[in-house]
């Protein structure tokens, strides 16, 4: 119990591009592994570049490609560019769709209580010390972590 599916995947340029409503300046159908900063990029992963004082940064990444404002886009010599109007935000929006939280697997673990008369959906996941009561409802995909009480 309390596994975790593993979550690797890539992404082309291009599908990051239709997540954040970006414009691609170079090879839609480049493959990204992962994000990482300017400095610590390697390639393969997407960086981030909203902040003059980076600028170095930039011309030296090992990025594939690096998201980047509007504004700044002409910066972008080597690799590809995913060009948005919130770099911010669509940092975060990427991050999560690349690294997104590991979802445990659904099921009752065997040191949970759970009462007769209790309904638990499928698709839940009540973890180890759980205390579900009779007539308590655990709805779709759902997540009790140790100690809940219901």
């Amino acid at each position: 119990m309390a596994k975790t599916r593993p979550q690797a995947r890539s992404w082309s340029l291009g599908e990051l591009a239709e997540v954040v409503g970006g414009a691609v300046r170079g090879d839609p159908t480049l493959t990204i592994t992962g994000v990482a900063s300017l400095a610590e990029a390697q390639p393969g992963e997407l960086a981030f570049y909203n902040n003059p004082r980076y600028r170095a940064a930039l011309a030296s990444t090992r990025a594939c490609a690096v998201l980047i404002h509007e504004a700044s886009a002409d910066l972008v010599r080597g690799p590809a560019a995913l060009v948005v109007a919130d770099p911010y935000l669509s940092f975060a929006r990427i991050s999560a769709v690349v690294h997104p939280r590991p979802q445990p697997e659904a099921g009752i673990d065997a040191r949970a209580v759970v009462e007769p008369g209790a309904q638990i959906d499928p698709s839940a996941t009540v973890m180890a010390l759980c205390f579900i009561a009779e007539g308590a409802r655990v709805g779709p995909r759902a997540v009790l972590y140790p100690q809940v009480f219901l």
